[in-house]
Parts: structure tokens; C-alpha cells; sequence
């Protein structure tokens, strides 16, 4: 049968093919971790992405998505060149509006093993806590950094104590202001809890405010009562990702919010709500599937 299907290709069609391929698996073996649909979705958006950053023409993009639509359907895998987050992604670069930012999004799975890594990583019980919070609210709340956490340690930004209610199904924090927002009115973010697993966001900000420091300002403090800064909080995600056997060139601040737009339309979920999950003013799917203009 192989030998029957090596004929439905003419000889050059084959041989560009099997270049793709080859890229395929080399990147497969790059990345690391199984062949599930989910991750060779990841894998799919990193190699191209990659291709797009190299600036690639036109003609070499739609190479590598027919070879790569016959090499999925080859195997019996879905199409992944049809999948919405794909089509995007080429859509965007064919507008001219592509980008030389390569950040792999951080994936459920990822979030699950840097959690599990922080007792490695933090110098005390109470710092688990504070960042495994912090890092699981970044991905669920779809959150800039930036809008999170503080730009020191001083306490100068980032969410505070009174923006905050954590109820027993939900975590409701009030943004005063978002990059999109020009005007200040602020919004509302809402994250519900996911019953049985560590990854709780209501479980992981109930936990914390048990042992947080009672006194008002930035929401995601020390236990002396200094706030968590950014440089931190990039610090322990970079480190984690080492531990993971990750590169952490390959990830940036936004990795969390490109995961949660990632999750979001595996789920199945539209341009609209993946728009409103993340107060994103337009979607510019660029390179991989940022969909935020510029950078913090």
C-alpha cells in the first residue's frame, strides 16, 4: 500500500514532500512529549511559526501545509491545517502583518508541571502557595503580567488586595485598567473553579489569601509583606521551565495568555469569546497565535 500511495504523488511532488516531513519529525523530536491531537497542535503552530519568522515566502508556507494536510491525513490524524488557530495564523501572514515573535504558549500541561516543579524552585511552603497562584491566575484570567503582579517589589502596579473576591465557586477581580482599555473604565474577570484538580483557581486564591498577609495594596505578596515583582515571577517561570527540560528563549511573559487563546479554541470556542477571554480589542493572530499587538 505504501508503494501504491508513493504513485498517487508525481516523483518532485514526493521529494518536496518528504522535506516537510523530515521537519516535522525533527521539531516532533525538538519539542519533546507525545504525538496526542493536542500536541501536535503545539508542534504544528511552533514549526510554523518558525517558518514564519525565517520569512519565508508564500509558496514555501502552502508547500508545508500541503505536505503536512497529506501527512496528517496520511496517518489517520485530524487535518490540523484546517484548524482555526492555523488558519489564522496563515491568514495573518499573508495580510503582511507576521511577526518575528516565536513565544510557545504555555499549555495546560505545561501549568501542571511548573506548579509541580515549585517546591524545587521556592524557598518556602508560603512561596508555593504565592506563585502557584500566581502563575495559575496568569493562564486562566488570560492576564499580562503585568496586570497581575507588581513592576517591583516596592508595590507599584499589579492587582490589589481590595480588587479581590474570592467566593466558594468563583474568584471575581475588578481590573481598573488593561492595555486596551484608553478610557480607564475597567473591567471585571471572572474564574471559576475546576472542581479536583490542583490547578483551582478559586482552590489556589483561597489557599493563598489563607496565609497572605492581612493589610491592603498589591494582592499577591511576600510573607514579609513586599510584593511580588515581575522579575520574580519571570524569574521562577523561566527556572521552572528548565526543570521541565524546556528552553526558556522559546516562552516570554505572554506565553500565558497565547496558552489560555490556545486552550480556548481547542475547546472549540470563537473568535468573540476567545476575544472577551482575554479583553483583547482585535484579533492579530501573527506567527504562532498572539493575539495581542505589541508587548508589555
Amino acid at each position: 500500500w505504501l508503494r501504491q500511495s508513493t504513485k498517487s504523488l508525481a516523483p518532485s511532488t514526493w521529494s518536496s514532500y518528504a522535506k516537510v516531513w523530515k521537519e516535522w519529525e525533527e521539531t516532533v523530536e525538538e519539542v519533546g512529549g507525545d504525538l496526542s491531537e493536542g500536541h501536535r497542535l503545539d508542534v504544528f503552530l511552533w514549526l510554523l511559526c518558525r517558518l514564519f519568522a525565517k520569512g519565508a515566502s508564500p509558496a514555501m508556507v502552502d508547500r508545508h501545509m500541503s505536505a503536512l494536510a497529506f501527512w496528517f491525513k496520511f496517518q489517520g490524524w485530524e487535518d490540523l491545517t484546517k484548524h482555526f488557530l492555523v488558519r489564522q495564523a496563515v491568514r495573518g501572514f499573508r495580510r503582511g502583518k507576521t511577526s518575528t515573535d516565536v513565544r510557545r504558549p504555555v499549555s495546560f500541561a505545561v501549568l501542571q508541571g511548573l506548579v509541580g516543579k515549585l517546591p524545587e524552585l521556592c524557598s518556602s511552603p508560603f512561596e508555593v502557595v504565592l506563585f502557584s497562584g500566581a502563575f495559575v491566575w496568569a493562564f486562566f484570567g488570560a492576564f499580562r503580567i503585568g496586570e497581575l503582579v507588581s513592576a517591583n517589589k516596592v508595590g507599584v502596579g499589579g492587582l490589589q488586595r481590595e480588587d479581590v473576591e474570592v467566593k466558594s465557586d468563583r474568584v471575581q477581580i475588578r481590573l481598573g485598567r488593561s492595555k486596551t482599555d484608553v478610557f480607564g473604565k475597567g473591567c471585571s474577570v471572572v474564574l471559576f473553579e475546576l472542581p479536583g484538580s490542583g490547578l483551582c483557581p478559586v482552590a489556589c486564591g483561597s489557599g493563598y489569601l489563607g496565609i497572605r498577609p492581612n493589610v491592603s495594596g498589591c494582592f499577591f505578596l511576600h510573607a514579609d509583606g513586599t510584593a511580588l515583582s515581575r522579575f520574580q515571577f519571570i524569574r521562577i517561570f523561566r527556572l521552572g521551565l528548565v526543570k521541565l527540560g524546556l528552553q526558556p528563549t522559546q516562552f516570554g511573559s505572554h506565553s500565558f495568555r497565547i496558552g489560555a487563546a490556545t486552550e480556548a479554541a481547542r475547546l472549540g470556542l470563537g473568535d468573540e469569546r476567545i476575544k472577551r477571554i482575554g479583553r483583547w480589542e482585535s484579533v492579530r493572530f501573527r506567527s504562532l497565535e498572539c493575539l495581542v499587538a505589541g508587548t508589555l
